[in-house]
């Protein structure tokens, strides 16, 4: 923990809302000095959420901790992580399983809540300040016991190597803070900085962030580690988003694929932002959709243009999206129907994806045409998402009425046929993550599948994991290996431990 904890990075003080955007932490300060005036502090908070940003945003995070693909045919790229092959997929010193970066951002919380008593902030403008570290930090921890399953508790200053905490423990953390969140931040609309201007980037956490989070700490709670007695607490918490009045679905599935998840729409609840500046993009060779998506999306593409690294075919698209009426069938992808009659020397037997809009070009070289960047923020929680984990956690509950409800909340506004009383009301609501989710944050649809216990439909090594297996921690993340050079007391994952790390 010696070179986790300690290693705090500073953002240079800006007054915008976003300025975080475009600051780079650039010092290794203790800051026994710093916290003097609330122009510190903002500081401080800008560069925790840069930190967060370029953790978020890395590839290791975007591309290959993705462990649950729609898409039915991956290269060997994706290949061995998608079986649950890890150490084929990854070497013990991997950044993929390193989980440096998460802990700098829980230690910039840490030292932001630790000393901003010293700033004599007035009570409102500290508690603004202490609710973005909390949530923050609720954001992390939580992250961490999901791709884990254990960690260093995010609590221990000591910086003396201790045993690992189970993910639980950490997930009760995490949630901890978004409590703690709930009751520090005011509601979205009335977010300001320390000039006094609006804050409207959706990266800055506000009450409503705060219960979206809690609610998906009750709901990993209950469903990994049998906690069903926080269900209805998850349920309300949703419920506290959906009722505050901060938020609104995008009306139609064309504003939302046009605006809702472009950036700071009023579906959005968080989001990693982005600008369209160099160097503050979305860079394309970072994200899912670059890989997925060729033709129409690049500007020099056609139908034969290669996808050698993930295809969804035609096959996966038409059981996804039976529905001719669901509109997310053809804004999301091209010609859905009548590409699938294309020759599969032509389109490789796949479906050509065009959700992900807003593309920035190379406008010259060799590479003029193709996508570099996508003028997008990473959606990671907006309320079409949230619903149904709220249907998830109602059925769960027993209250089958209001997780239909919240079922037809995202299927009717898809134009989609509602939910019918012969389907299975769990493999349904399963499935509309998969179709309303796809291609957006990272790990959804696979943290979706772990906390309903059906990561045995996944392919490879997944479908033969025994319950020991699981218990061992078969579907969390082995610790990478430069963890254990600080940690004499650490211990790997058990399950990992057996299979070569």
């Amino acid at each position: 923990m010696k070179r986790l904890i300690y290693y705090l990075l500073l953002c240079l003080p800006v007054a915008a809302c976003d300025s975080f955007l475009d600051e780079v932490p650039t010092a290794r300060l203790t800051f026994d000095n710093f916290y003097r005036e609330e122009k510190d502090i903002q500081a401080m908070t800008d560069g925790l959420h840069a930190l967060l940003r370029e953790t978020f945003a890395s590839p290791s995070v975007q591309l290959y901790r993705e462990r649950a693909f729609i898409y039915d045919w991956v290269s060997d790229i994706w290949a061995h992580q998608v079986k649950n092959e890890l150490r084929a997929a990854f070497i013990p010193t991997s950044a993929v399983i390193d989980w440096t970066n998460e802990y700098k951002v829980i230690a910039q919380a840490n030292m932001l809540i630790d000393h901003i008593g010293k700033a004599g902030l007035t009570v409102d403008r500290q508690r603004y300040y202490l609710g973005q570290a909390h949530v923050v930090r609720g954001i992390m921890t939580l992250y961490i016991a999901q791709m884990w399953g254990q960690g260093p508790s995010p609590l221990d200053r000591s910086n003396d190597g201790q045993p690992c905490v189970t993910g639980e423990e950490l997930a009760r953390i995490a949630a901890d803070d978004f409590r703690k969140g709930t009751e520090l931040l005011p509601p979205a609309s009335a977010l300001k900085d320390n000039n006094g201007n609006a804050v409207t980037c959706k990266q800055y956490a506000s009450r409503g962030t705060a219960w979206a989070f809690l609610a998906e700490a009750y709901a990993w709670l209950a469903g990994v580690y049998g906690h069903t007695e926080l269900l209805a607490s998850g349920i309300a918490a949703a419920d506290s988003v959906f009722l505050s009045g901060e938020y609104a679905l995008c009306p139609t599935i064309g504003e939302l694929t046009e605006t809702g998840l472009h950036r700071d729409s009023p579906e959005s609840v968080f989001e990693i932002a982005f600008t369209n500046l160099p160097g503050e993009e979305c860079l394309a060779d970072y994200c899912m959709p670059f890989v997925v998506q060729k033709y129409p999306v690049e500007r020099n593409a056609s139908p034969m243009t290669p996808r050698p690294y993930v295809r969804l075919s035609n096959e996966k698209a038409f059981r996804l999206f039976p529905d001719p009426a669901d509109e997310r069938r053809s804004l999301w992808f091209e010609d859905l129907d009548g590409m699938a009659l294309l020759d599969p020397s032509v389109n490789q037997g796949a479906a050509y994806v065009k959700k992900i809009r807003h593309p920035l070009y190379y406008e010259s070289g060799f590479e003029a045409g193709e996508v570099r960047a996508y003028d997008n923020n990473i959606i990671v929680i907006r309320l079409g998402g949230l619903y149904l984990l709220q249907a998830e956690m109602c059925l769960k509950a027993g209250d089958r009425n209001k997780a239909i409800a919240a079922l037809n909340i995202v299927r009717g506004r898809a134009g989609a046929a509602l939910y019918s009383p012969s389907e299975d009301l769990a493999r349904a609501i399963a499935l509309e993550v998969e179709k309303e989710l796809f291609l957006e944050w990272g790990p959804t649809l696979y943290l979706s599948k772990v906390r309903n216990g059906t990561t045995n439909e996944l392919p490879g090594n997944f479908a033969t994991l025994t319950p020991a297996d699981i218990a061992d921690g078969a579907l969390f993340l082995p610790i990478g290996s430069g963890y254990f050079e600080d940690n004499a007391l650490a211990r790997q994952n058990i399950y990992w431990s057996r299979n070569g790390f």
